[in-house]
């Protein structure tokens, strides 16, 4: 029977399970802290996957939830049909519009292009956004991706910018933001 000064663990297990304890954090760190998966959202699921993609996917959902940018709209549309090539449009509930290209895997993209909106025209888009239509299954090449607010809940949406729904059309006229066609 061992008395309570006794330890279950020798002193040589304490030692290696030490040694494991920092290696494993040691590999955790230099990883980067672990990957922060997000949920890819249903919409996504038949599309095929790429970091670009996917790093646009992250975006409209970290958008919902990012304190730092509140937004109540994000739009992106790939130039070219190339998902490496994105063109985002973002407004904030104060009317701060932004338009930037995004390159994936490149040192610069381009500065935003900020505009304000005014009241009225926040108006517009939120009442355009509560108008959109269910997402759709465009191809990849012609996707626009929009997440906006409704109902207090950060919803991510799919269209065809080659056959846009009169609401997103609406929202581009309304922001001046370009979209091609």
């Amino acid at each position: 029977m061992m008395t309570s000064n006794q330890s279950w663990v020798s002193p040589v297990q304490k030692v290696l399970w030490s040694v494991a304890a920092v290696a494993g954090l040691a590999i955790v760190i230099a990883c980067g802290g672990g990957s922060k998966q997000q949920a890819v959202p249903s919409q996504f699921a038949s599309y095929p996957r790429s970091e670009a993609l996917d790093r646009i996917i992250d975006t409209h959902v970290e958008a919902g939830t990012d304190s730092r940018y509140e937004r109540i709209l994000l739009t992106t549309w790939f130039l070219d049909g190339d998902p490496r090539v994105a063109r985002f449009m973002s407004v904030t509930p104060a009317g701060k519009c932004s338009k930037y290209q995004y390159v994936h895997n490149a040192e610069y993209s381009g500065p935003p292009q900020p505009t304000q909106l005014s009241s009225e025209r926040v108006s517009e888009i939120l009442i355009a956004a509560a108008n959109l239509p269910p997402s759709q299954q465009p191809r990849l090449e012609n996707m626009v991706i929009v997440s906006f607010r409704k109902n207090g809940i950060w919803e991510t949406r799919l269209y065809d910018r080659m056959n846009r729904p009169p609401a997103l059309s609406t929202i581009f006229e309304t922001t001046g933001a370009p979209i091609i066609p």
